[in-house]
């Protein structure tokens, strides 16, 4: 809890406004790992799993010794349009080693206890960097942190067990032949992961997402279903029912991704997420 706390944001906005650093400059996070895997797009997917490893690497630029502060939330949405994060999640207790009751674990290198997280749940990890206290000797500037904001999901590779399977191993073997064009992104060739992860994005099957699949996407193509829903809301749909439509979608010059990503967030059962940013 730092309600004072600046980040390295408003240091820059600081450096920009008057052509001067302050002299007590914020530290830097330069990545996060998860299992030792230095994330690209500050995202991840972890499994059901006790001891996921986690390390922020940050950097002084007065070369200050630093210390991480880690907590996690549930991504929760509000009702409003556009679906804002809320600003008031609970931090979540239960996910550290050492402490059950704790909300909060201390570290640069930390270990995150997923065991009871939801699968198929989406969270959100925060890590604060500020100078380390029992270093300083009381000459800490510690309002001055950088902050980064990470979200995640619990995967799950189906099972022979779960109804999931089953679907799966359907579409594989029945679906993908019968009606191509309900299954965008993948061919009769695809893996049990890629057309596990079409039935999670597309909301069928009551399947979550896979591991080891997580920026998987595809932009829908002709003949295939998902293609005929958005060409019919560009063409038809935003004229006959604009009120149905969020307002982006009505601004000059929007994409057929930014249509297709509408439609995958509604989880119609039609459109897996696009591949192009929008």
């Amino acid at each position: 809890d730092c309600p004072n706390c600046e980040s390295e944001v408003l240091a820059a906005l600081v450096k920009c406004w008057t052509g001067k650093a302050r002299a007590d400059l914020p530290p830097s996070i330069q990545g996060v790992e998860v299992e030792s895997e230095v994330l690209l797009n500050m995202s991840f997917t972890v499994p059901q799993k006790d001891g996921v490893t986690l390390q922020v690497n940050a950097t002084h630029p007065l070369g200050k010794e630093l210390v991480a502060i880690w907590a996690v939330t549930e991504e929760i949405v509000t009702g409003t349009i556009g679906g804002g994060p809320e600003k008031t999640n609970p931090l979540l207790t239960g996910l550290w080693e050492s402490d059950p009751n704790a909300t909060t674990k201390e570290g640069l290198a930390v270990s995150l206890n997923t065991s009871d997280l939801t699968v198929g749940g989406i969270f959100r990890l925060y890590v604060f960097v500020r100078q380390d206290p029992a270093t300083c000797n009381g000459t800490c500037h510690l309002s001055q942190e950088a902050v980064a904001s990470l979200p995640f999901y619990i995967c799950r590779t189906a099972q022979p067990d779960e109804a999931c399977y089953g679907h799966v191993r359907y579409a594989m073997t029945t679906g993908i032949h019968a009606h191509p064009q309900t299954y965008p992104g993948v061919t009769a060739d695809s893996s049990f992961d890629d057309f596990q992860m079409v039935l999670y994005q597309t909301g069928n099957g009551s399947c979550p997402a896979p591991c080891g699949h997580r920026d998987w996407c595809h932009t829908s193509v002709p003949n295939e279903e998902c293609y005929g829903h958005v060409r019919w809301a560009m063409d038809h749909g935003l004229k006959e029912s604009p009120a149905r439509y969020p307002w982006y979608l009505k601004e000059h010059g929007v994409t057929f991704e930014a249509f297709q990503k509408f439609m995958y967030q509604q989880k119609l059962g039609i459109c897996p997420n696009p591949c192009a940013k929008v």
